[in-house]
This record gives C-alpha cells, sequence and structure tokens, in this order.
C-alpha cells in the first residue's frame, strides 16, 4: 500500500524478517511498588477480587526495571546512528545517571554504543534505536514487561530520523542564515542536536516507567517528560536567539520521579518513604498532570499544555508574536540553502507564521479554566477551582485580538516570493492548504491562523464549561464572553479596510461562521450549548439586515440557509486544514 510505498523503493519487493525469542520468566524477588496517581508512572492495573469487602478491587502497580544495589542498568544506542546524531544520543541518555545516583545508585546506570553483532531488537537489551519513516512522526519509548507485575524486562526507544531534521529546519526559517546561499549553519544545527538530546532522555523516560508530565514547564522545573517549545528570545540588538532554545539534564521533578520508582526501602518502611517523595514534591512545588488532562483539545487544566514554555502564558503569548513579527519581516530566500526550490520558502514559512500556535492552544485553556490535582482522600490542601473571571477575560481578548488583519497578514515583500513547486518535486501536507490551484495563496495562511483560534474559543467542551461556570457564578464569563467580541471582530469591528486587509477580514469572517456552524451541529456538543449557538447565529443574522456591505449580505444568506436546514455533521464544512504541528521535534 502506500505507507509501504512511502519508504521503499520498490515496494512490490519487499523482506520481512521474522524473529522468535523465547525468553525465560524472571527469577523471584522482583518486589512490585505501588502506583500513586502523583508519582509520574504508567500504571499496570488489574483487580483483586480477594481483596476485603470494604476495600476496592482495583489494584494499581507501577512499571520499572529491577535494580538492588550492586546492579547495572544499561542503555544501548543504535550504532547505525550517524555522527553527530548518535553523540547526542548517548548524552541525552545518560542524563538519567543523576537521577539515579539521587535514588542512591551511583554509578549503576550507564550508556553505551550496541556492539555491531547484536540485534537491536534483542530482549536482552535496552535499546535506542534510530529508524527511518516516511515522515515526522513521533518517537516512542516502550518495551518488553512482565504483565503480572510491571517488572520491565526491556526498554525500547525507536527515534525517528526526520524530526531532528524538523528542527534544523525551524531554526534555519527563525534566523534566515543563508545570506550568501551556501554557508552552513553550525547554530541551527546546535539547536536541533540539543533538542534531540532532550528527546533522547524523555523516551528513556518512557522506557523507565514514566509518563509525559505536562504541568513541569509551567512550574519552571523543564522536565524532560514534557514537550519543550524551543526557549527562544530577543537580544539587545534585536536578534532572534536560538543558542539557549533548550535545557540540559534531568529536572527536579524527574530525580523525585525516578527516587518514587527505584530508591530501596525496608518493606515497613517504603510506604512512608514514597509519601514522604510526594510530599517533597508539593513542598517545592512540582506539579504532575498527565496526557488525558492535557493533550485531549476540551482539557480544562490550566497549568498543563504541550510545546510551552513560562507559567504566564499571555505574556509568553505576547513575546513569540514580538519574535514572528520580526521573523516574518526578516524570511527571505536566505532560509534556504544554495540550491533549493524556492517554493520550499513554504515549507519553512509555516514553522514561522504559526510560531504561536501551541500558546494558542495554552491561552485557550485559560478559557473554562479549571486548577486542580490528583488528590486522593487524606491530602492535607487538594485543589479544585475555576480560574478567575478575570484572567479568563484577559484569555478571550488576548484570542480575539490574534485575528486582526494586521496580525494575520504576510509581509508585503512576501506576497510574490513564493513560485509554484518546481518540476520533479511536489508539495505535502506540510504546506498550507490552498485555494488557488498551484499559485500560493497570500489567504491560507490566514485562514489557517483564525482557524487555529477558532478552535479554542468554539471547543464544545470549553463551550459547555463556560455555560456553566456562569449558571453558577455570574461573575464568571459564559457564552457570550466568547460570542460578543468575536462577532465584533470578525463581523462589525472592521469598516476601513481596503485591498489585501479587507480580504483577509473576510476570509476570518467566513472562518469564524463555518466554525460556529460545524460546533452546532457536532455531537459532542451539548444540547444547551447548541441552542445558545442556533439563537446566537439567528440574532447576528438580524443585526446584518442593517447592514448594506457585500459581506453582509453573503453572511447573512448563508446563516439563513443553516438556520433552515442545517446538514449534519457529517456533511457540513469541515475545519480548515491547518498543516501538521506536532511533533515539532
Amino acid at each position: 500500500g502506500d505507507w509501504v510505498a512511502s519508504v521503499t523503493p520498490t515496494p512490490s519487493l519487499l523482506t520481512v524478517r521474522v524473529q522468535h525469542q523465547f525468553a525465560a520468566l524472571p527469577e523471584p524477588g522482583y518486589r512490585p511498588r505501588v502506583h500513586h496517581p502523583r508519582a509520574g508512572y504508567f500504571p499496570l492495573s488489574y483487580k483483586d477480587y480477594a481483596a476485603p469487602l470494604d476495600r476496592s478491587i482495583d489494584r494499581k502497580l507501577i512499571y520499572r526495571h529491577r535494580l538492588a544495589p550492586g546492579d547495572k542498568l544499561v542503555y544501548y544506542v543504535d550504532g547505525g546512528a550517524p555522527e553527530p546524531v548518535r553523540s547526542a544520543l548517548l548524552e541525552g541518555a545518560s542524563w538519567w545517571s543523576d537521577a539515579f545516583a539521587a535514588a542512591g545508585f551511583d554509578g549503576a546506570y550507564e550508556v553505551r554504543v550496541l556492539p555491531g553483532n547484536v540485534d537491536p531488537l534483542d530482549i536482552r537489551y535496552n535499546v535506542i534505536q534510530w529508524v527511518h519513516r516516511s515522515t515526522r512522526g513521533w518517537s516512542y519509548g516502550t518495551g518488553v514487561f512482565d504483565p503480572r507485575n510491571g517488572e520491565i524486562i526491556k526498554g525500547h526507544v525507536s527515534l525517528g530520523s526526520l524530526r531532528v531534521r524538523q528542527d534544523q529546519m525551524i531554526a534555519e526559517a527563525l534566523t534566515a542564515p543563508f545570506a550568501a546561499g551556501d554557508e552552513r549553519s553550525a547554530a541551527a544545527q546546535a539547536m536541533a542536536l540539543a533538542r534531540l538530546r532532550q528527546l533522547s532522555a524523555h523516551e528513556v523516560g518512557h522506557t523507565l516507567g514514566l509518563i509525559h508530565n505536562f504541568a513541569a514547564s509551567f512550574t519552571g522545573d523543564r522536565s524532560v517528560m514534557d514537550y519543550p517549545h524551543p526557549n527562544l528570545h530577543l537580544d539587545d540588538q534585536g536578534r532572534i536567539r536560538i543558542d539557549q532554545a533548550y535545557a540540559e539534564g534531568v529536572s527536579e521533578w524527574d530525580k523525585l520521579a525516578i527516587r518514587y520508582g527505584y530508591q530501596p526501602f525496608d518493606p515497613a518502611a517504603e510506604a512512608a518513604g514514597l509519601a514522604a517523595i510526594l510530599q517533597q514534591a508539593a513542598d517545592r512545588g512540582l506539579a504532575f498532570i498527565a496526557d488525558r488532562d492535557a493533550r485531549v483539545p476540551g482539557s480544562a487544566q490550566v497549568q498543563a499544555h504541550l510545546w510551552d514554555n513560562g507559567s504566564n502564558v499571555l505574556a509568553r503569548l505576547d513575546e513569540l508574536l514580538e519574535i514572528r513579527e520580526l521573523a516574518l519581516q526578516r524570511f527571505s530566500a536566505a532560509v534556504l540553502p544554495q540550491g533549493t526550490p524556492l517554493f520550499e520558502m513554504e515549507r519553512r514559512l509555516v514553522p514561522v507564521y504559526l510560531l504561536h500556535r501551541y500558546q494558542i492552544e495554552a491561552a485557550g485553556k485559560l478559557v473554562g479554566g479549571l486548577q486542580y490535582d490528583y488528590a486522593v482522600r487524606g491530602d492535607t490542601n487538594p485543589t479544585l477551582e475555576p480560574l478567575s473571571g478575570e484572567q479568563q477575560n484577559a484569555a478571550i481578548d488576548a484570542l480575539i485580538a490574534l485575528l486582526e488583519p494586521s496580525q494575520l497578514a504576510l509581509p508585503s515583500h512576501l506576497q510574490y516570493q513564493i513560485p509554484p513547486a518546481a518540476h520533479g518535486h511536489a508539495k505535502d501536507r506540510e504546506f498550507f492548504s490552498h485555494a488557488t490551484g498551484a499559485g500560493f495563496d497570500p489567504l491560507a495562511p490566514a485562514r489557517s491562523a483564525a482557524q487555529l483560534v477558532m478552535n479554542e474559543l468554539l471547543q464544545p467542551q470549553r463551550l459547555a464549561r463556560l455555560y456553566g461556570q456562569h449558571a453558577l457564578n455570574a461573575e464568571l464569563p459564559g457564552l457570550n464572553a466568547v460570542l460578543e467580541p468575536l462577532f465584533q471582530q470578525t463581523v462589525f469591528g472592521q469598516r476601513d479596510l481596503s485591498g489585501y486587509r479587507q480580504a483577509i477580514h473576510e476570509t476570518v469572517a467566513w472562518v469564524m461562521l463555518e466554525s460556529l456552524q460545524q460546533v452546532a451541529t457536532a455531537s459532542a456538543t451539548s444540547a444547551a450549548v447548541r441552542g445558545r449557538l442556533l439563537a446566537a447565529m439567528d440574532n447576528l443574522r438580524r443585526q446584518l439586515e442593517r447592514r448594506r456591505d457585500r459581506l453582509a449580505k453573503a453572511l447573512r444568506i448563508e446563516i439563513t440557509r443553516f438556520l433552515n436546514r442545517p446538514l449534519p455533521a457529517d456533511q457540513s464544512r469541515q475545519p480548515v486544514a491547518v498543516p501538521p504541528g506536532s511533533p515539532i521535534g
């Protein structure tokens, strides 16, 4: 099929190797460790039907390696990884030695190059494998474990070789280093390798039993188990600096998590010792929030985001917008090495133009956002409260402001600089979705950026939280706090525009209306919210009757058509296709 054809020269000639390994079950002596929702480990869940009647039958253990004093835990880097990739993988994976030293295993954790005569899939070796795929896909940290108790028998990391090239490309797009065309960008490569070291440590962390901690960057911890955005900044001369994009080494959270999983205790003292580690994390302000509360589009935890930095979400959004503006003003053919087809400028324009895309998501979570932790009965100060109305309204204002045509317009020097794809080449999913055929669509970037904002402001679960929180507390924003300024910005607020910016304004209005229609027909939208959205559209239609401009007339006709006969969700217009972001590196 197409997937095979994308990674092999001749898909009709394919060799499949099947390897069978027979391994004895681990020797007795491994002592399982109990899972706690705030410890940061994957849970092995099972049911104990012999539990006392007044106790739950649900049991959870953590996944971890067997490690006793005097033991060695060795990871091996794929010898097929080229330099300087191999050294970066070795260095990043080695960071965990500090965490194991903090857990009482100084010198017990090592990283080496895999001997050439060893198969990477050999169950006796923990391996960091360098693999080639057709896209810059996700990397994975998994392995083989004993299903009876969670003991990790083999840790296995798969790192896609295109990930590091994406980081190199982003760094080059931000700094435009090819003024003469034939330079080598040492700074861009240094940033890409810094991210690769972090990624190596991250995926090894999974094979040690650790799950993501998406609250780490919010607390300033910079755990390797978070997803980091490059920590870009401007220097005193107004230049974009990428030399401190990624932190080095494991963090305080990482060390505490390894202590929870691996620090040895006498059986009688283990429960108290583990509780003390969790208390130390709380005392140091080291929060833990996992995937379900961060990755899902409708998630509400205000501290947990992917690919973000900093505890002040809106301040960081402003910083990224400033960096983005400078990068766009300086964007030119100097982002491409000599001999590269000029249409490839668009591939590099995408991550620069959408540099703030993840901070948009972070700001969106403040709207209808909640502050909470994974509390259990007995915790002294469990947290569960909505974000203040002032903070939520500030986030709404910040997101609405991103729809200004001045924010969405490309600099004039870029409007006719990107040609169609060169002969022998083709565009792929990494480009903007064009409505103009072969030529560059100057409105395509605005459509994508506007859609990102709509995805946050009109997310069904978020709208339901706004509806519910306002019913409980009128001081907190409700649906109108989003809809009224959204209509004002996208429909009514722009009266003195012309040319390109007027076209952007009209484009954003249509993105807004189509997004509103889709949410109003989505099965995930509650009946109460759907009713409010339909009423809002009807009210918008009546307001548009007082306008005589072309946009108002067209919007009124479309709203009338929709309200008279709304299409089912599976037949309605789909959201604008935005070029993929994750994984950015």
